[in-house]
């Protein structure tokens, strides 16, 4: 079994405009805690090269676990980030509104998987 180390901070993240609420340790992405609890956020690649998850980051900081994020200095000035390869060094706030809950995602999903077994 995989042990996760203990004495890793962990950081409030805040969700906006839902306002949703989740603690992302300062070892795993920030798209990775809110999909652990529960939530979406845009995502393609999951790489940092794409720029699908890209949000505006309006408070805190965070670090990058690639060396070259598909981001440009200009936009981190500008707070945005890409949260499937940024990690929380403090509480976040991030605006991303087409966020959504993962189970509401996942019914969705079973009820088009329903319908297309009728024909």
């Amino acid at each position: 079994m995989l042990r996760m180390p203990t004495n890793v901070p962990t950081y409030l993240v805040r969700i906006e405009p839902a306002g949703w609420e989740f603690e992302a340790r300062a070892d795993t992405p920030v798209m990775q805690a809110a999909r652990e609890a529960g939530y979406l956020l845009p995502s393609s690649c999951r790489n940092g090269t794409c720029r699908t998850c890209m949000c505006k980051m309006t408070a805190g900081q965070v670090r990058y676990t690639v060396e070259w994020p598909g981001i440009t200095f200009d936009e981190s000035d500008d707070g945005l980030i890409l949260p499937c390869v940024a990690v929380a060094e403090a509480p976040l706030v991030l605006h991303s509104p087409h966020a959504r809950l993962k189970s509401e995602v996942d019914a969705l999903l079973a009820e088009a998987r329903a319908r297309s077994k009728r024909f």
